[in-house]
């Protein structure tokens, strides 16, 4: 068995994650901070920078399993696309669905202190190739966070304890977005505290769908994508409605399963992602 497998390292998570923090900073920093400096006219803009920046959790967690489990390791972190598929269908279904009860939770809410709001058919037709583009652009931080860092966190901590590192890790990686000249992600969430709040709720719903689907990142694929496609609406967003219905969705779920995210019997964790891809190899040795 390798010597850097999260069995032989519950104690000491510092391998696996110092490389993967190390790799996307790096790489982030690399890609935004030229991307932050041409909006204040220091350097020209270009458009492959931010798509770098964009990707870096990717690119850490890439580089990050290979250094630490060897040449099986990218496939131990990117073979959880669509780990337990079958399984996982209900909530790869819920994860489609989740996002439209919030957006529709944010319709109810203008109509009750704004008015009606008319949602254009052809804004609808959009919406499918909308899912499909954000899902596949979903996968640059999502191959990082959620295949790679949450499973190694899991081996330590619960999934809610998870949760809250993940958030501040991401929340920090968004740093650029903030230091831009008139940041579009600042008057979106109107202040960091805003922001980081959004992100702890969205950590702990995206770690409990992810355990709920046994690892299948398609979970949180396609929550991340479907959340962000809904802006195809061009719906007049209201931070605070957003975080309204998100504490909802999160509360129910506490309710209904609460010792599966408080607990450590439910999550998913690097270890046993890893015993998986083994067993499957084995099992395919002995039919050669």
């Amino acid at each position: 068995m390798n010597n850097n497998s999260p069995e032989n390292n519950k104690k000491s998570l510092i391998t696996p994650l110092s490389w993967f923090l190390f790799f996307t900073f790096l790489i982030g920093a690399i890609g935004y901070l030229p991307w932050v400096l041409s909006s204040y006219g220091l350097i020209p803009f270009i458009t492959l920078y931010v798509y770098i920046g964009g990707v870096s959790p990717l690119l850490g967690a890439l580089i990050s399993s290979r250094i630490v489990y060897g040449k099986d390791g990218p496939e131990y972190n990117f073979g959880q696309f669509n780990l337990n598929a079958k399984k996982a269908f209900p909530w790869v279904l819920l994860a489609f669905v989740l996002p439209l009860i919030q957006f529709f939770g944010q319709v109810f809410l203008y109509f009750l202190f704004v008015g009606p709001y008319n949602l254009s058919l052809i804004l609808w037709i959009e919406f499918i190739p909308a899912v499909i583009v954000n899902f596949i652009f979903s996968m640059g931080e999502e191959f990082g966070w959620s295949s790679f860092a949450l499973p190694h966190l899991q081996e330590r901590f619960s999934p809610f304890y998870s949760s809250l590192i993940l958030s501040i890790i991401t929340a920090a990686w968004h740093w650029p977005h903030f230091l831009l000249k008139d940041s579009p992600m600042l008057q979106l969430y109107g202040s960091i505290w805003n922001f980081l709040l959004f992100v702890i709720l969205v950590s702990i719903i995206q770690t409990w769908i992810y355990n709920k689907g046994k690892g299948c990142l398609l979970t949180v694929l396609l929550l991340h994508g479907t959340a962000n496609a809904t802006l195809v609406f061009n719906f007049p967003v209201n931070i605070y409605y957003v975080l309204l219905i998100k504490a909802i969705i999160l509360i129910t779920i506490l309710l209904i399963f609460r010792k599966e995210i408080f607990g450590n019997d439910a999550k998913v964790t690097f270890s046993e992602i890893m015993e998986f891809f083994r067993t499957k190899a084995e099992e395919s040795e002995k039919l050669k």
